[in-house]
């Protein structure tokens, strides 16, 4: 990634830019504005090519800026970002009571936009993959009925008359 410094304005040129892309000069100002352009990049990637769901975009997009947001209360940027600053923000959601699979889905988003950084040489390859595990979560068993309810709805179901024998 390569950034220029033209009259107080920092531009921002990913190494995969060619040529026609020079003319659609980026100016960044601020952190904040380049992580809103990467993760609108990211969002459109997903869509795409990914061709995930609406839904699925949508709560990317809510989970990764929290994230940034954690980023920035705790003066962070994105080559500041490891698993351990990672394992603090998922620490400090305890306090919002996120159920496991909320969690698990913070961080499969977290670990998806890092990806797609290293893909676009926004980020150096020791990014690829944040050394996150999935959080395991309870699988809850169906809930089954007994040969007497089965019974009953049947009998219920299909009363002993012609038409209900058919």
């Amino acid at each position: 990634m390569l950034f220029c410094q033209v009259e107080s304005c920092l531009y921002f040129f990913p190494k995969f830019a060619t040529a026609s892309f020079f003319f659609l000069i980026i100016p960044i100002i601020q952190f904040m504005d380049t992580l809103k352009y990467l993760l609108d990049k990211f969002l459109d990637y997903i869509i795409t090519q990914k061709v995930y769901s609406k839904l699925t975009r949508k709560s990317y997009n809510f989970d990764i800026n929290q994230f940034i947001l954690f980023m920035k209360d705790n003066d962070r940027t994105l080559a500041g970002v490891n698993s351990k600053f990672v394992r603090k923000y998922l620490f400090s959601l305890q306090k919002y009571n996120y159920n496991k699979k909320s969690v698990g889905r913070k961080i499969a988003a977290i670990k998806s936009f890092f990806k797609y950084l290293v893909r676009t040489d926004v980020l150096d390859k020791k990014y690829y993959v944040l050394n996150l595990d999935a959080i395991k979560y309870e699988k809850k068993l169906p809930k089954y009925l007994s040969e007497n309810d089965i019974i009953d709805f049947l009998d219920k179901s299909f009363p002993p008359t012609p038409l209900g024998s058919r």
